[in-house]
């Protein structure tokens, strides 16, 4: 009698040295998001004080990165952030419903980071129409307006605005923790991309912004819709404005792309190992990929071309601290504690003081954000309640079923 031979199980390769993990975070991070956010920073706070938003910002991250890096290095699994929250807050528990809301806004994120490319694809593609009027260089590119660094409550929402702007920018170097199952040597590789590719960056977005602002006056600058193509257009002339267009035109078509592809797998991701609502595991039936995930991030993500810039990017990270960053600040204080991760694992220094940083830094940009926008965040994680308790009781999972106890 022959018996069956059991099956191989497929992993994935962990091929991607620092080299990689770095690409892959700096590939993310440096999109078109600064080509369009600096007039948004700028009429935030009504000046080039508006600088200050994106230190700010480097600062958060690099706490928040801190963060990551721990938490990429205890757990280095694919879906980073699935895990991380499932396992601080409790398998059995309350960790169920918080990792299932990572899985829920990304329903909303992903539509909203896939036509914020979009929006400013179009906005770019204005440059090249010759209705733009001309415009002139004034000497004073960097006049501050009177009371510019008045700590009232202008100057703080301001700030707030700013920051968030800036944060959407540095955006990805989070990227390889989604990757983790594909990184060599993970616990010393994780930590170093994140916090490197952050490092590296802030230092390149600063350069640009001090250059674009010392050549065009902010005055005008707060209202440009291509103000790196203004900006080339001022120093070189018209055709290498032009140039400069075409050039963001062909990365934020990419990155729209990149971005649909990507978070069409979290979700099919997610239902496939049955941990996310069963329809999003269907794959084409010839070319293999999943189409129904694809189809309901791509039609979502047409509406939210119906709504500005500024409101997408708030959306986008109001949502985003709500539901995940947040919660990871206090994840990695509570896996800290249990002593989950093994000695050689990642350690940030001064713990939990980066953690506490970045909590107050997420929770000062929410406060300071849109009410409106703060109402979506809230019914986000309200919806997403809704919807795990749903599928849970389906499923006879927490908190419908308490676990055996062993």
């Amino acid at each position: 009698m022959q018996t069956q031979a059991a099956p191989t199980v497929i992993k994935l390769d962990r091929g991607m040295g620092l080299a990689g993990a770095m690409s892959a975070n700096i590939l993310n991070m440096v999109g078109v998001g600064p080509f369009l956010t600096i007039p948004l920073a700028l009429a935030a706070m009504g000046g080039p004080q508006a600088m200050l938003g994106w230190l700010a910002g480097a600062l958060l991250c690099l706490c928040d990165g801190m963060v990551w890096a721990e938490l990429g290095s205890e757990l280095p699994q694919s879906g980073g952030p699935y895990h991380y929250l499932l396992q601080a807050f409790g398998p059995t528990g309350w960790g169920r419903l918080i990792s299932f809301l990572f899985l829920w806004q990304t329903l909303l994120i992903g539509p909203i980071s896939i036509a914020s490319g979009a929006v400013g694809f179009g906005e770019y593609a204005s440059f090249l129409a010759p209705r733009l009027p001309h415009w002139q260089l004034v000497i004073l590119a960097f006049s501050f307006p009177p009371h510019a660094f008045t700590p009232s409550r202008a100057f703080w929402m301001g700030l707030g605005s700013a920051t968030l702007i800036a944060t959407y920018d540095y955006g990805g170097y989070n990227n390889v923790c989604f990757l983790g199952e594909e990184v060599k040597a993970p616990k010393r590789t994780i930590p170093l991309a994140v916090i490197g590719s952050i490092v590296l960056v802030a230092i390149l977005y600063l350069a640009m912004n001090l250059s674009i602002l010392g050549t065009i006056p902010w005055q005008q600058g707060q209202h440009s819709r291509a103000i790196v193509a203004d900006y080339m257009q001022a120093l070189y002339g018209r055709r290498s404005g032009v140039f400069v267009s075409v050039l963001v035109l062909v990365a934020s078509w990419g990155s729209v792309f990149a971005i649909l592809l990507g978070f069409s797998r979290i979700p099919y991701t997610a239902a496939a190992d049955g941990h996310f609502f069963k329809v999003f595991a269907h794959l084409h039936p010839t070319g293999k990929f999943p189409s129904i995930s694809l189809l309901a991030m791509g039609g979502l993500s047409v509406l939210a071309c119906l709504f500005s810039l500024p409101d997408l990017i708030s959306v986008l990270i109001v949502v985003q601290t709500m539901t995940q960053f947040a919660a990871q600040c206090v994840a990695v204080i509570l896996l800290r504690r249990r002593a989950f991760a093994t000695p050689d694992s990642f350690r940030m220094p001064l713990f939990p003081l980066p953690a506490v940083i970045a909590l107050l830094g997420w929770l000062y940009i929410v406060l300071s954000s849109n009410p409106l926008h703060i109402a979506i965040g809230a019914a986000m994680a309200l919806t997403g309640a809704c919807a795990y308790l749903l599928l849970a009781r389906s499923k006879q999972e927490w908190p419908f079923k308490v676990p055996d106890e062993a």
